[in-house]
């Protein structure tokens, strides 16, 4: 057994070395390098060093968010048995919430001082943004337990390790966390695999036996319309670009997307690289909290909008709070094709209410983020009252297009 795996990291090691390591293209080799190893791959190129010697970490007190894990409270079972799997088989062990930071680490002494060396210990992050190819970031991006070993890890810090990870998802389809066992390479196991893939599924089992209210799910509010261009977690505004922006605006509208499907709506024919596209959706990922699952694509936390607010209010006849929640036109800047087309319908859907039955207060509130419109302006002095009603409403901006509404034409 221990011949196989030598020959094993031999041929990775030389296909590193022909490639001169994994950042240069790599000579085909099907046997050697498994598919979603070369994809890891492709995607760890533009975004981080081989030579990081550690996982990034926050001095922060994790005791909460371990407190608060779905897998610590409804499956304790589960962990006690990982350890005692750990310490009896001299594995390390991890458990990471669903953005790939670990929450929880156990396991043999013998090798805890060498996991600790590149953060493998609560406060790591290890989603492949971050580190690169390594079994937590994988199993978050393909959804399913993986193993990496030896030099398929992406970083040459870790590339003496084989490490196995499945992802744990709740009752409702959304992963919450992933288990991890590690060891040295040369104990790679066959059972690592079985190991996690059941621990994983007894976790789910006991997940499935709760449900949390939906009060405890985390809520996104998007601002997308006007000038304010804002994501709100739980209360906490998030720094987004504008792109990751234009992905929510997509993704809220859509129960799930290819990659394929996402880079098209957002970019049209001018759309980015796979690999870039899938690091700035991981790097979004981790800005909310996991709330987005990976390939297909889609939201798992509680969306909520100020377009969806506008069109919920236009179906229930309710023209007041629609006005009141238009802030402009949908994000104004984009240059998504799809998006720019959702612009023009949800406009076209209010002015068109407006037109048939909005007051003079409605039409000029509205007018106001489309000051070149006079079919507007000329409609909400039709309906005004009495001109000295209106007059007060018509700024400067609207009089250079209509004119003054005292004098007739």
């Amino acid at each position: 057994m221990e011949s196989d795996l030598i020959r094993r990291r031999r041929a990775l090691h030389a296909l590193r070395q022909e490639g001169n390591g994994p950042v240069a293209p790599v000579p085909l080799a099907p046997d050697v390098l498994r598919d979603e190893v070369r994809a890891s791959w492709e995607r760890c190129a533009p975004a981080v060093s081989t030579a990081t010697s550690a996982a990034p970490t926050e001095d922060v007190d994790l005791r909460d968010g371990w407190d608060a894990s779905p897998i610590r409270r409804s499956a304790p079972d589960v962990v006690a048995e990982l350890e005692s799997t750990a310490v009896g088989g001299d594995f390390v062990a991890g458990i990471s919430d669903a953005t790939g930071r670990l929450l929880w680490s156990g396991g043999g002494h013998s090798l805890r001082n060498r996991t600790e060396q590149v953060n493998f210990a609560p406060g790591g992050q290890w989603d492949e943004t971050s580190v690169g190819t390594n079994a937590i970031g994988l199993s978050l991006v393909l959804g399913r337990p993986v193993e990496v070993f030896a030099d398929e890890h992406w970083c040459e810090a870790v590339k003496d390790w084989v490490c196995y990870s499945a992802p744990v998802r709740n009752a409702g389809g959304a992963v919450v966390g992933v288990i991890d066992l590690s060891t040295t390479w040369r104990r790679a196991t066959e059972a690592g695999m079985s190991v996690v893939s059941a621990l994983a599924r007894l976790a789910e089992h006991e997940l499935s036996r709760v449900r949390f209210p939906l009060a405890t799910r985390a809520t996104l509010d998007l601002q997308l319309l006007g000038s304010t261009r804002l994501a709100v977690l739980d209360g906490v505004p998030l720094l987004l670009t504008p792109r990751q922006l234009d992905y929510l605006c997509i993704l809220e509208t859509r129960e799930e997307l290819s990659l394929d499907q996402l880079r098209v709506l957002v970019d049209g024919d001018r759309a980015l690289g796979a690999a870039t596209v899938r690091s700035e959706l991981a790097s979004l990922r981790r800005a909310i909290g996991g709330g987005l699952d990976l390939d297909p694509y889609r939201l798992t936390i509680v969306v909520t909008s100020d377009r969806a607010r506008v069109l919920r209010r236009l179906a229930a006849g309710d023209l007041e709070a629609a006005v009141e929640s238009y802030g402009g036109p949908l994000l104004p800047h984009t240059g998504s094709p799809t998006l720019l087309e959702e612009r023009e319908l949800l406009d076209e859907l209010l002015r068109t209410a407006l037109l048939e039955r909005g007051t003079t207060e409605q039409l000029l509130a509205y007018g106001r983020h489309h000051p070149d419109d006079r079919q507007l302006f000329q409609t909400a002095i039709v309906r005004a009252t009495s001109l000295a009603a209106v007059l007060p409403m018509v700024d400067d901006t609207v009089r250079g297009v209509i004119g003054d509404p005292r004098l007739p034409g």
